[in-house]
């Protein structure tokens, strides 16, 4: 009932609409304004009066969200404005009509629960009643932190006398005091004979009780200081008196068709601030400002209102009457701020959250009784931060059968009454009374027989926790047909068929923590959209009993208590897991049992049986290689008997695993020396570097086996690198593979598993290249190694030649070539040798790297040739008689050697005229010298002018 809904106004002849509904509210303005919660609705078959005298069984569903009845057949129902008769619903969608009458056989068209999904249908259903379907949903709520005992005593830690069934007799309780304003109209009068002070607070089973109880005298509500009392200011109920915290006012209007679920509602906002307007002569609002802020807050005062009238949530409002449907919510969100009201001494102050329920209930025609307090105390609860624990939606899934049912106030248990018809609500659950700090369980972790206590018990309620996971645990209490428990006992005492529950039992609630806190406990832990959604039937619950089950899915509900009755026809409760699962079939077995042969008392024993467990699981380590490994060993708990160990090792990471070796002297060792015997433990291989995984199953004497956790146990080692080949430069890159291996073992290892390799940046050109090898894996630290890329060889070599001096001038010259340049590379040679004059000299050559080659990368070697010039004499000599030509592939002659060539000519001349004899003597011959010495006179001097040129 945490969050605002559209209630559905129910019309009774042409009297009036009654309202959706109300329950004592309280502003809880220690969080965020919540919208209006309300009742469940009574959900059990009542009867109704047709307009004609007849009657008909109708049943309502839902809440203040949602509301609708079905008649005995299933058949959907509604109430015909028009003349007040409960009608058939037939149709689909948004086009649904009135029908025949509701005790009639079904109609044609009939629809059923299932048909009311949809929001036009839901819209055209409450047409029908002429009312409006607001379309809101529980999870639209809001919600605040749970107000616990502890936040309480920070502000308003007062002393409360405890009920007479605390221990001890008198005990601080912490209290917050609580107003009542009962509210009588023109056309619908209150009662003049009932005792609100003692349904409230002084009664055996009044609130105050209820909440002092639950909270074993921790916390209570104490009634305000106010002056109403019979006979003042027109008062006409006979037991009110002053300062019982109850006022009584009559307006002056007509109840009219007030509408909570609809902001600006005109009716619900006149009747709700002239009940607080005229509340103010009698009390004194501003007195409970305790932080003087100007507004009276939730932790300062609880206001609830009692309207005159019916409660709609049962789904009977008697003809000519009104009703409304319980609810808590505040000024602030029905109208945008609080109502300021001027107190008796002048003073203002602002009044917001409150509680509204009806003076009145009725579950047949003709019947009527005084509202039990469970539409308080459940609404109270939601004051304190607990949500609804009934499914708040009417949406089907794979939990539709499971409910809290009447073992709880925040579900059935409001509606909670005795077997001799006394309407009383049933205590809270234990979470509940956990969260708030009313108790603190005690931790079971062993095997073992505990002793659980219910409330009535002269020691006191003790309740018990198992813890299972970090979201998932178990409350175990005593829950007997005794004071307030009493009211459950007509829904349980009958049983399943199978076997009847004469008295209570233990009972053990499965909590899911994390369902419960994201959906409706916690206040900011609350997810968007999930508020108030802890138990609805779409996802697995977050609070519920660990029922038996008929089969996965399907809840013994009227089988909660564990007792001699229930052992001998279940046996032991077996605690199960949703281990996140909203499939109720995926439920996981935990191997502990809970059961109890007790008859049922407000003093059991029962027993907790918990399953072979390891308690300390094979740590994971990392060594080097050779080191000595610590064995891997467990820990257990609740073992029978013997225990076999078998060890399992995985080199794969688990996807396959083999024996790691066999179980020692028969695969069993004594419990008592497990920890030292062969068999349970087993030590590490670090005999060569690598990743192991290591698991131990477990099995005991009764046949109960657990496997541990994986064990991780790395060996590490370092590398070593082998040193590559020198290579010589040929223009590519030149990456030598390198061997890698264990430093350790010498064992080879493998690239991009134990290592990765990196070389420098230059791989191609000659120097020195470094390669890296870096460990990875297994393997850790580098190891470097380092190889040259030498030079290549370039060869330059240049021909020979041989000449005659040419007295023209011309130098000798010869080819070059180089071999040797790698890749396709090039560079140009550039041969530079020449010889002009007679002599000789080597053919020399340079290298010009203009081209795609480096320097760098070649070790150049010449091989020159020899370049020679001879003079013409030297020709001669040789025996020739004429000048020897050049040899072939050399320059032509330069301008001496032509010189020389005429002068050799002239002189073969002057011969070829001498006389035959050759007489030196004779006369001729000083003339033949004389032409030779000008000759060559002048051929000198030409070839001086020609050098001077040059």
């Amino acid at each position: 009932m945490v969050g605002r809904t559209r209630g559905r106004v129910i019309a009774r002849d042409c009297v009036g609409k009654a309202a959706a509904a109300a329950a004592l509210g309280f502003a809880l303005a220690l969080g965020s304004a919540g919208v209006a919660s309300a009742m469940p609705a009574y959900n059990r078959q009542v009867s109704v009066e047709q307009p004609d005298g007849s009657t008909a069984s109708i049943t309502t569903h839902g809440d203040e969200w949602f509301h609708y009845a079905t008649n005995a057949d299933g058949v959907v129902v509604q109430r015909d404005p028009a003349d007040g008769a409960w009608r058939q619903v037939v149709g689909s969608g948004s086009s649904l009509s009135l029908g025949s009458a509701a005790e009639d056989a079904a109609d044609a068209g009939a629809i059923g629960a299932d048909d009311l999904s949809s929001t036009a249908a839901r819209k055209a259903y409450y047409q029908l009643a002429g009312q409006t379907y607001s379309g809101k949903t529980a999870s639209e709520a809001t919600t605040s932190a749970p107000v616990t005992v502890s936040s309480i005593k920070k502000t308003q830690g007062t002393s409360a006398k405890t009920h007479a069934l605390k221990r001890p007799a008198t005990q601080t309780t912490t209290s917050l005091p609580l107003l009542t304003i009962v509210v009588g109209f023109s056309d619908e009068p209150y009662s003049t004979s009932y005792d609100w002070n003692k349904s409230f607070f002084t009664g055996e089973y009044s609130v105050s009780s209820l909440y002092s109880i639950s909270s074993e005298g921790k916390f209570t509500w104490t009634p305000a200081s106010e002056s109403s009392a019979y006979g003042v200011g027109g008062n006409t109920n006979v037991a009110d008196k002053a300062n019982d915290g109850v006022i009584h006012v009559t307006l002056d209007h007509a109840y009219g068709s007030p509408d909570p679920f609809t902001p600006g509602d005109a009716d619900y906002i006149t009747d709700m601030e002239d009940a607080v307007k005229a509340a103010a002569q009698y009390v004194d609002f501003s007195a409970y400002d305790t932080d003087g802020d100007g507004k009276v807050e939730a932790n300062e005062l609880g206001l609830g209102v009692v309207f005159a009238g019916y409660e709609a949530a049962t789904g009977v409002i008697p003809t000519g009457h009104h009703g409304i449907w319980s609810h808590q919510y505040s000024f602030t969100e029905e109208t945008g701020s609080s109502y300021e009201v001027t107190c008796a001494n002048g003073k203002k102050v602002g009044i917001d959250r409150y509680i509204v329920q009806s003076e009145n209930e009725s579950i047949s025609a003709g019947e009527q009784h005084q509202s039990g307090i469970g539409a308080l105390g459940h609404e109270l609860g939601h004051f304190l931060g607990m949500p609804d624990l009934y499914s708040t939606t009417s949406d089907s899934g794979a939990w539709d059968n499971y409910s809290t049912m009447y073992l709880s106030i925040m579900d059935y248990g409001s509606y909670g009454q005795t077997k001799s018809g006394e309407y009383r609500p049933t205590f809270f659950d234990p979470y509940d009374r956990y969260l708030l700090g009313f108790i603190t369980p005690e931790e079971i972790t062993k095997d073992g027989t505990y002793t659980a206590t219910s409330e009535t018990d002269p020691a006191g309620y003790k309740c018990y926790i198992i813890h299972v996971s970090d979201d998932e645990y178990y409350l175990i209490e005593n829950r007997q047909y005794e004071s307030f428990d009493a009211g459950m006992e007509p829904m349980y005492a009958s049983g399943d068929g199978k076997i009847a529950n004469p008295t209570g039992g233990i009972v053990v609630w499965h909590i899911d923590n994390g369902i419960a806190t994201k959906c409706g406990y916690g206040g900011t832990g609350v997810e968007a959209g999930l508020a108030n959604t802890v138990n609805v039937k779409t996802h697995r619950p977050g609070i519920m009993e660990n029922y038996f089950e008929y089969s996965a899915g399907s809840p013994n509900l009227y089988a909660p208590f564990l007792n001699a009755t229930e052992n001998t026809a279940y046996g032991a409760s077996k605690l199960t897991l949703y281990a996140g699962s909203d499939d109720p079939s995926a439920k996981k077995d935990t191997g502990i049992k809970v059961a109890s042969t007790d008859a049922g008392s407000t003093k059991m024993t029962f027993t907790v049986d918990f399953p072979l467990s390891i308690t300390k699981q094979p740590e994971s380590a990392t060594y080097k290689v050779g080191d000595e490994a610590t064995a891997l060993s467990v820990e257990l708990a609740n073992a029978t008997g013997d225990v076999t160990y078998t060890w399992e090792s995985s080199t794969d990471g688990g996807k396959t695993w083999a024996a790691a070796r066999p179980a020692a002297a028969g695969g069993k060792t004594s419990v008592a020396a497990r920890s030292v015997a062969d068999g349970a433990t087993l030590v590490p291989d670090t005999s060569h570097a690598g990743t192991t995984q290591y698991r131990v199953t477990v099995k005991d004497a009764d046949g109960t086996s657990v496997t541990s956790d994986v064990a991780t146990v790395k060996v590490t080692s370092s590398l070593k690198i082998e040193v590559p080949k020198d290579v010589t430069y040929n223009g590519k890159e030149q990456r030598q593979p390198v061997t890698v291996r264990d430093a350790k073992t010498g064992e080879v290892l493998t690239e991009g598993t134990d290592y990765e390799l990196a070389y420098s940046d230059d791989v191609t050109n000659a120097g020195e290249v470094t390669v890296t090898a870096t460990g990875m894996g297994n393997y850790e630290g580098d190891a470097k190694a380092s190889y040259k890329i030498k030079k290549a060889t370039l060869t330059v070599k240049t021909e020979s030649a041989t000449a005659t001096y040419n007295a023209n001038g011309e130098a000798l010259t010869a080819k070059g070539s180089m071999t040797g340049l790698v890749n396709g590379e090039t560079a140009t040679l550039n041969v530079t040798g020449s010889q002009k004059e007679v002599g000789s000299s080597k053919n020399t050559a340079t290298i010009a790297w203009d081209g795609t080659a480096k320097e760098s990368n070649y070790d150049v070697t010449y091989d020159l040739g020899e370049l020679t010039v001879r003079s013409a004499d030297a020709a001669v000599a040789s025996g020739s008689g004429k000048a020897p030509s050049a040899p072939a592939g050399t320059a032509s002659s330069t301008p001496a050697g032509k010189a020389t060539s005429v002068v050799g000519r002239a002189a073969s001349a002057i011969r070829s005229v001498l006389p035959k004899t050759g007489d030196a003597n004779s006369a001729v011959m000083p003339v033949a010298l004389g032409v030779l010495g000008a000759l060559a006179v002048a051929i000198g001097v030409a070839r001086r002018h020609r050098e001077h040129r040059e």
